[in-house]
């Protein structure tokens, strides 16, 4: 029997994919159909020469720059394996498991093999915390909707990449925040220099963002200035120590003197739980004993539950868990001696549960294992760069398969891509982070969920969003990269609102993260979802922008 743990994975789990499948056919109008002998849908082949004379949108699919654009005829991407018959009868569900299934490759990948090349890369060159966390810890968090972006504007021609970003952006924000509100058995404290400073240069960024989005072009130049924006936040967290110093002088009544000592990713990847060994329930807690020695925990999730649960018990009695040292509460994978022990040769372990993970799991992790070094193999680490190199390629691949088959699956129900990215991808890219960000928020650290939310968009919106552009615009000899999608600036600035509104509600509720606050959140989230989707189809006007 499942414990009640992993019962409330699976409720969120199902809750995710439900909204997003519901996402899907929302607006699918029957009257489209072409034939009730054929596919109760309509769709059209990738690359297809001729548009089908019934089109998957119905009234909302026009000739009108300003609405519905229609699918792009320059993407590169194979033809369709079935035909629109076949995908009615049931085919396209085979697309539905492969984008899900690339949204488990990408978090193995990236959690397995790329952030942790990452964090040699960052002992071998002894690059400070501060500097790491706001570049290649973002990287390593960020990388499925980076490449995902660069998909979108050289492969699939269409803003499947913004919309992946802007989405996965507000998930972060507003979602994460709610979901780590809930986690959390007690009020978490915030601190108030991190949030000032990622809110600053966050909503400095978007702004630009907005205004580059007037004209629905992006200009090389316009590129440019958002990427040199995140090069002067890299800048500014080299010296972060000394401004936090000069902050709390000028402020004393914000600095909370039992505030945790950890800022945005400084310690992040100690607490980046892999989702192979997190769904397998092999996740261990670090605690000390009552002789003052650290512990290992027994292993699973839901004994980790109990832990936490313990250590509110502590709490209750006087003793404040955000005092422990962050190597006292981190979450630690092993095999319970602390060895490296390699997944693939150890072979299915534990439960039934975790033997059919694995077995799930090999089919994408053994190409994995016989091309990348694994750094977590002390002895292999000094193949970091080659690793390096190969997840990167690996990453290009899961989400050129992914982008593919989320394009067929829009294609087919008559959904743009822009409300596919903005919806289905971003929510599936962002599972991991959002994973980690509650279990960190049960442990109590809400600064480092907070922060690592909002530090995190900082990266996919003035890397994710104009690299891309900017490369594409070079190579185009100067010409702007343009955003078809129908309200998209819109969305942007309501993402602004958003962080305004979120940046409110920490500040009216003193610097506390309590479930009325993450209440509010949600609700947040669902209003900004239901007013995309009217603005992608064209439902109400985005003309003042």
């Amino acid at each position: 029997m499942l414990s009640q743990r992993r019962a409330d994975v699976l409720k969120w789990q199902t809750l995710l994919v439900t909204a997003s499948l519901f996402c899907l056919y929302l607006y699918y109008d029957p009257a489209s159909a072409p034939d009730s002998h054929t596919s109760i849908f309509h769709s059209r082949h990738l690359l297809q020469d001729e548009e089908p004379t019934q089109a998957g949108l119905g009234a909302n699919n026009t000739d009108d720059k300003s609405c519905v654009p229609k699918p792009s005829d320059e993407a590169l991407f194979p033809k369709n394996t079935f035909s629109d018959e076949a995908l009615g009868k049931g085919a396209i569900i085979l697309y539905i498991i492969g984008v899900l299934y690339m949204f488990y490759a990408l978090a193995i990948i990236c959690d397995t093999f790329f952030v942790p090349s990452l964090e040699v890369i960052i002992e071998k060159f002894n690059i400070s915390q501060d500097v790491a966390g706001a570049t290649l810890m973002a990287a390593g968090g960020s990388a499925p909707e980076l490449f995902t972006s660069v998909i979108g504007v050289f492969i699939a021609t269409s803003d499947v990449g913004t919309g992946t970003i802007v989405g996965s952006a507000v998930f972060n924000v507003l979602f994460v925040i709610a979901a780590c509100a809930f986690a959390s058995a007690k009020a978490l404290s915030l601190t108030a220099w991190p949030l000032i400073r990622d809110t600053f240069f966050y909503s400095i960024g978007l702004a630009l963002l907005v205004g580059f989005f007037v004209d629905n072009k992006v200009k090389w130049w316009e590129a440019l200035i958002l990427f040199l924006w995140y090069i002067s936040y890299v800048v500014f967290m080299k010296f972060n120590a000394v401004f936090e110093k000069k902050f709390y002088t000028m402020f004393p009544s914000t600095k909370q003197p039992d505030a945790e000592n950890a800022d945005q990713f400084k310690v992040w990847g100690k607490f980046r739980v892999s989702i192979f060994t997190w769904m397998q329930g092999q996740v261990r807690a670090t605690h000390k004993s009552d002789t003052g020695d650290q512990k290992q925990g027994p292993k699973g999730i839901h004994e980790l539950k109990k832990t936490l649960e313990k250590g509110q018990d502590k709490e209750d009695n006087g003793d404040d868990p955000e005092k422990m040292s962050l190597q006292d509460n981190q979450a630690q994978v092993d095999n319970g001696s602390g060895e490296y022990e390699d997944i693939v040769c150890g072979g299915p372990q534990g439960s039934i549960f975790s033997k059919i993970i694995w077995y799930f799991t090999m089919p994408l992790m053994v190409p994995m294992w016989l091309t990348t070094p694994d750094p977590n193999n002390p002895s292999r680490q000094k193949f970091y760069a080659l690793t390096f190199i190969v997840s990167i390629l690996w990453i290009m691949v899961f989400s050129y398969l992914m982008v593919w088959w989320a394009t067929v699956i829009g294609n087919f129900a008559g959904i743009p891509d822009s409300v596919m990215g903005l919806t289905f991808l971003a929510a599936g890219t962002s599972v991991p982070d959002l994973i980690t960000s509650v279990i960190v928020a049960k442990k109590g650290h809400g600064d480092m969920a907070v922060s690592s939310s909002i530090g995190s968009n900082i990266f996919d919106v003035c890397v994710g969003l104009p690299v891309p552009w900017l490369l594409y615009s070079l190579s185009q000899g100067g010409a702007p990269a343009t955003v078809k999608a129908a309200g998209m600036g819109c969305n942007v600035g309501m993402l602004f609102l958003m962080l305004i509104l979120v940046f409110a509600s920490i500040m009216a509720f003193k610097w506390k993260m309590t479930k009325i606050m993450g209440g509010i959140m949600l609700v947040l989230y669902a209003i900004f979802v239901a007013v995309s989707l009217l603005f992608s189809f064209c439902v109400i006007s985005c003309d003042f922008l």
